[in-house]
């Protein structure tokens, strides 16, 4: 398939972006038997015929400039990355300019062209709007266009990975990671996409960031092929920026490295970028080069409204903070199956943990367990099985769930004050269980036994609870209170609660996962039948 290019690409095609590559000559290390010429032009050869432009980081090692002519002789595009690729904020303005301006002259005089185009190193445009207006004045003044970047990618995080299974010979990892480098491109790119059209209003021509690294070098005819196969044309750089979002002033100012569709349409950007830290931490952890993985002393956002924390050494708390805070539990078991314990309260939410586990743990098996039939436990039962999961739930949950779902969206909708979340409520259905149990079921996952258990009636009159054995993990739900109250009562059973509560003393947990809050102490179940002895007394 030729690449199109140009102003007819705008026009034929809604999907249309430019590629650019960042941190030429090459960063990062190649395996034993290859070297810099062979990786570069792997990457050539697959960027042949598609408009391309490089940008180069002059200090990565001065002894390569030589070969930009080959990127040159190739038609690429070359600009100018700095020379020591250092933050703007981290040296004086001046100091930082004189280093851009090496590169530009190390450039000219190791291709014949001078660079016109700049991209400022890891996007980071300055703390301050003062500095950030300065730095954007001077680089005009020397002739210099700003590259900034819509679909940003965390491949380098990738290429640590890849260079050590190259390293140790392990051919199926290198697989592994150059499959995922090709659905983590194609999952930002319709992300940006969808973020373009949602805000603007339409599709908008996109600008890819990729790094010259040894796992371009062999991933990239994978990458191109499944951008077309998604619909994405190719343009030069020059055509993608004479969209006018290119021309809408920067509204971001901070310490984070940002997508300009993040800067330019709205003024809280920095809560957009936890999707990009999530999809980057996630791909670490997944390919053990993380440098600070999930804790148990602090939650990490990994997209916009979820947050997750370590519990143990295979389980995750996910909080979906809106419209009520509530717990789910992921926990990985003996043989690679992921169980997910309730689900965030909208489809949409739900789709975004599913996108999120993808990118931490690569393809698995997904096994879901309804623990009640409101929202905060049910509610991400269609994402789930439109992703293939295995969903459980009692029989009492499903048919609670046929029922109600209707009047408890509406009561919803109508409290959540918030248009984006009263449309994602809008539009999520409480879908059929694939399995049903009645009072108790055990699930086996090689090594692992879980069981599922309906105590008695409590918080509803349907509420299962979650024991892994192995992990002595006991998923309470909203049965256990991670508060000072009992919450919710409109369908509470508080008279059989203290009874439900009783059944589930025969198991020994070192945490309790209640439904809301962010204590995991085995101290929860005494808390919460503290709160049950209480309203008793103050009913009677």
């Amino acid at each position: 398939m030729p690449a199109q290019h140009g102003p007819a690409a705008t026009a034929a095609s809604q999907r249309v972006l430019a590629l650019t590559i960042d941190d030429l000559p090459f960063v990062g290390g190649v395996a034993a038997g290859d070297d810099l010429e062979a990786a570069t032009g792997r990457i050539l050869a697959a960027v042949r015929g598609v408009p391309a432009t490089g940008f180069v980081a002059c200090g990565r090692a001065p002894e390569r400039l030589a070969i930009l002519r080959r990127w040159r002789d190739e038609g690429v595009e070359l600009g100018n990355h700095t020379t020591s690729h250092r933050a703007i904020d981290d040296v004086s303005i001046d100091h930082w300019m004189a280093d851009a301006r090496a590169c530009g002259d190390a450039v000219a005089s190791a291709t014949g062209k001078a660079p016109t185009r700049f991209r400022f190193p890891f996007l980071r445009t300055g703390a301050t709007p003062a500095l950030r207006d300065d730095a954007a004045r001077r680089i005009a003044a020397l002739g210099w266009t700003a590259a900034p970047v819509t679909i940003d990618t965390s491949d380098w995080v990738l290429d640590v990975a890849y260079v050590a299974a190259l390293g140790h010979g392990d051919r199926a990892r290198a697989a592994e990671i150059r499959e995922a480098l090709v659905a983590h491109v194609a999952e930002a790119s319709g992300r940006y996409d969808a973020i373009a059209r949602a805000r603007l209003g339409h599709a908008v021509p996109q600008v890819l960031l990729l790094h010259a690294n040894a796992l371009l070098a062999d991933a990239l005819p994978a990458v191109l092929s499944r951008l077309r196969a998604d619909g994405w044309s190719f343009a030069t750089l020059a055509d993608v920026l004479a969209e006018p979002v290119y021309r809408a002033p920067d509204r971001y100012s901070g310490p984070i490295g940002l997508s300009w569709l993040y800067r330019a349409t709205t003024a809280d950007a920095a809560s957009d970028w936890a999707w990009d830290a999530g999809r980057a931490r996630a791909m670490a952890e997944r390919f053990g080069v993380a440098r600070e993985g999930l804790s148990a002393d602090r939650g990490l956002a990994i997209d916009r409204d979820l947050r997750a924390r370590l519990l143990g050494t295979r389980a995750i708390v996910v909080t979906h903070e809106r419209p009520a805070a509530a717990n789910s539990l992921v926990v990985e078991l003996d043989d690679g199956a992921l169980l997910v314990a309730s689900s965030p309260m909208t489809e949409a939410a739900t789709d975004r943990l599913l996108d999120w586990l993808g990118a931490r743990f690569g393809p698995r098996r997904i096994v879901a367990v309804e623990t009640h039939f409101h929202w905060d436990g049910a509610a991400g039962s269609n994402a789930l099985r439109r992703r293939g999961a295995e969903v459980w739930a009692s029989e009492t949950t499903a048919s609670l769930a046929r029922d109600r779902q209707g009047a408890m969206r509406v009561e919803l909708v109508e409290a959540a004050g918030d248009p984006v979340l009263a449309a994602e409520l809008r539009d999520t259905r409480i879908a059929e269980p694939t399995a049903t149990f009645r009072d108790r079921q055990t699930l086996r996952f090689g090594a692992d036994e879980v069981e599922l258990l309906f105590p008695g009636a409590a918080h509803s009159p349907d509420n299962v609870v979650v024991w892994f054995a192995r992990d002595r993990i006991l998923f309470g739900g909203c049965m256990i209170r991670g508060g000072d109250s009992l919450g919710y009562l409109g369908d509470a059973d508080v008279p059989s609660w203290a009874a439900a509560l009783d059944r589930l003393d025969r198991f020994d947990p070192a945490f309790v996962v209640p439904g809301h809050g962010d204590r995991f102490d085995p101290g929860l179940v005494a808390a919460t039948r503290a709160l049950v002895r209480e309203a008793l007394r103050q009913a009677r």
